[in-house]
């Protein structure tokens, strides 16, 4: 009986490993930064975007991914937690048009669709953030600090319906970004 106990452990500890390493690099945010111009904060973040072979294969055969970037605005504060005091979110939708043979890679907040022959250049594109409108400047206050944190991930939810309940439950499709944080820089 005591050897059953340990070979389950075992073969507990080794699942959750793999399932650890399926996730663990999906999405890397390389360096995020603000900077103020005419009272606006604009983003400038490069992420680096890894899709499984799951996800790729899906790709390949038609169903788009869905992959939303969450960035909060915090107010830091001392003795309490820090306060949020703006969120955006924003999507991009990722699919592949088998009759042209490209990549489109769709706004789907502004609607704007970009193609590309390359899934790299997709994935390149979808990663550079280049003075992305952040948060009027006269919304936050001199003399207090802030951050700025923000995670991509892809949207399970946006799976079409037979795919989303095997995308819930396999690691290789929880794929995201850890919270990436830097200060906001006031003038």
């Amino acid at each position: 009986m005591h050897r059953g106990n340990i070979l389950i452990w075992s073969c507990f500890c080794a699942l959750c490993l793999i399932a650890q390493a399926a996730t663990a690099q999906a999405f890397i945010v390389q360096e995020a930064s603000t900077r103020l111009s005419n009272d606006v904060y604009l983003l400038n973040a490069k992420i680096e975007l890894n899709l499984s072979t799951e996800s790729l294969e899906a790709l390949e055969n038609g169903v788009p991914l869905t992959i939303g970037l969450e960035i909060e605005i915090r107010q830091q504060r001392k003795l309490l937690w820090p306060k949020r005091v703006a969120r955006v979110n924003t999507h991009h939708q990722l699919k592949f048009h088998a009759l042209s043979k490209q990549y489109l890679l769709k706004n789907l907040n502004t609607g704007v669709t970009t193609s590309f022959r390359l899934l790299v250049d997709a994935l390149e594109a979808l990663g550079s953030w280049q003075d992305f409108p952040l948060i009027d400047g006269t919304l936050l206050q001199a003399e207090k600090h802030y951050l700025g944190r923000l995670r991509l991930r892809l949207d399970i939810g946006a799976l079409p319906a037979p795919l989303r309940l095997v995308a819930y439950l396999s690691p290789a499709w929880r794929m995201k970004s850890d919270w990436y944080q830097w200060p906001l820089q006031h003038p």
